[in-house]
């Protein structure tokens, strides 16, 4: 049976338990079955949204901070190119660095975007990459991983046809502090 020995744990299960000594359990016996449940509460998510509305723009990136881990739910984007001619490629990378290399994650959407419209691209986890537009949205696939802090997601226009592009998005995540958990 596992043991508590430290004095300030086993005041806060009395106090934050309502335990009474007399009547109750003592909090060591407790300990098999009140540790594990503060342990793993300790990695409950925040969910949490991501909003950027900075424009004129065709490549964002976003960081995760360190001492957090995400689990992305879906990321919505209003996409608006300008009138410079060609097709952009909206892609979402997941990676270490904001410079290129390798992703953990890369996926262009299934259909490009001409000059002078406005596309919605939503990406959801383990959705079946869709290759039209319909009534101008589309749908990507989404990893459903998690992405340890220090990484960076990166939606952008893959073809670069134009700084100039406004694209806006939201980001729903799941956030878990991973802070003070050791490597081990």
């Amino acid at each position: 049976m596992a043991q508590i020995y430290n004095s300030e744990v086993i005041k806060n299960i009395v106090d934050g338990c309502k335990i009474q000594i007399s009547a109750d359990r003592t909090p060591t016996q407790l300990a098999e079955k009140v540790v594990p449940v503060f342990v793993a509460n300790k990695l409950l998510p925040k969910t949490k949204i991501y909003d950027d509305n900075t424009l004129n723009t065709n490549d964002k990136n976003v960081e995760i901070p360190k001492g957090k881990m995400w689990k992305v739910k879906t990321i919505e984007i209003s996409y608006t190119s300008d009138a410079n001619a060609g097709n952009r490629i909206i892609t979402l990378a997941i990676r270490k660095d904001t410079a290129g290399g390798r992703s953990l994650y890369y996926m262009g959407a299934g259909s490009v975007q001409a000059q002078g419209l406005t596309r919605y691209y939503t990406f959801l986890p383990n959705a079946v990459r869709e290759t039209t537009f319909v009534a101008s949205r589309v749908i990507v696939p989404l990893p459903d991983i998690f992405i340890p802090g220090g990484y960076f997601i990166r939606i952008s226009d893959e073809a670069n046809i134009s700084a100039l592009d406004d694209f806006t998005f939201i980001l729903t995540y799941e956030e878990y502090d991973i802070s003070d958990i050791s490597a081990n």
